[in-house]
């Protein structure tokens, strides 16, 4: 089996936890729509954005490329919606997207043991890169906050690639930087590239569907796996970020059997 030269990470989820922006975000969004004479449940306000988010995703979200900043924008939308708020204007989105935005930066925390993982990968002679689904305003503030700014060779926005995951072009977009990045003189395939993600839909599927491997990571928040299947299953599945090490050392063993004991192998 060849051995692994270099590693994808998506940001949000995976080298950082978002848990802290929950609270404050609903805080959020239940004074603004507050300043539209709602008043509204904590649940409420919850499921009301979820939804507006979930539907934008499906509008919005189905184009191979598309800008967060819009996304966002038309899920806020859905939200006031929801809460039959019609009249607002285009500064209401615009002051709504700022503070999602500082909340967002200002919320997220690396993960344990990150920043000695992706170290210990470079020590090993492993190109690593940072590819995420967002925009730049969100993407190179974060890595500031997460002091990841010299952690890796290569960082990748869907801005950047103009392209989101699952599509294609972002991942080979990022493997092409990281080629680029190379002194060694030759060219690092797909299938020596590993890609880490949280998300089955875009970061699994897109993964396999360029020949890399693909590694998801179950964190706390994540419903079951085992349903998983078809182009969204993944070849391994960990639970903490540093088990990535695990893999490329030992990639001589058989990816149908993951770190934890389950099958996870590719259909």
């Amino acid at each position: 089996m060849h051995e692994i030269k270099s590693v994808m990470f998506d940001l949000a989820g995976t080298l950082c936890s978002l848990s802290g922006l929950k609270l404050p975000f609903n805080n959020f969004l239940t004074e603004f729509v507050g300043t539209f004479g709602v008043q509204a449940e904590p649940e409420d306000i919850e499921v009301s954005y979820a939804t507006g988010l979930m539907n934008s995703f499906l509008t919005v979200g189905k184009q191979s490329y598309y800008l967060h900043d819009d996304l966002f924008a038309q899920a806020i939308k859905n939200f006031l919606g929801f809460h039959n708020v019609n009249s607002y204007t285009d500064e209401d989105i615009r002051f709504a997207l700022k503070n999602q935005r500082e909340l967002t930066i200002g919320s997220i925390k690396v993960r344990s043991a990150v920043h000695k993982t992706l170290q210990l990968l470079r020590d090993r002679g492993i190109k690593i890169a940072v590819v995420s689904n967002i925009d730049e305003d969100y993407f190179h503030p974060m890595l500031e906050k997460l002091e990841l700014t010299d952690k890796a060779d290569v960082f990748l926005s869907s801005q950047a690639a103009k392209s989101c995951k699952p599509d294609q072009a972002i991942f080979l977009k990022g493997l092409e930087l990281i080629n680029l990045s190379s002194n060694s003189g030759s060219t690092i395939s797909a299938p020596e590239t590993i890609f880490v993600g949280d998300t089955p839909f875009a970061d699994i599927k897109g993964a396999n569907s360029v020949s890399m491997v693909s590694v998801l990571l179950k964190t706390s928040t994540m419903k079951a796996v085992s349903n998983l299947s078809g182009e969204s299953k993944p070849d391994w599945l960990i639970s903490s970020v540093d088990q990535i090490l695990d893999i490329v050392d030992s990639f001589s063993v058989d990816p149908q059997e993951n770190l934890l004991g389950n099958q996870t192998g590719k259909p």
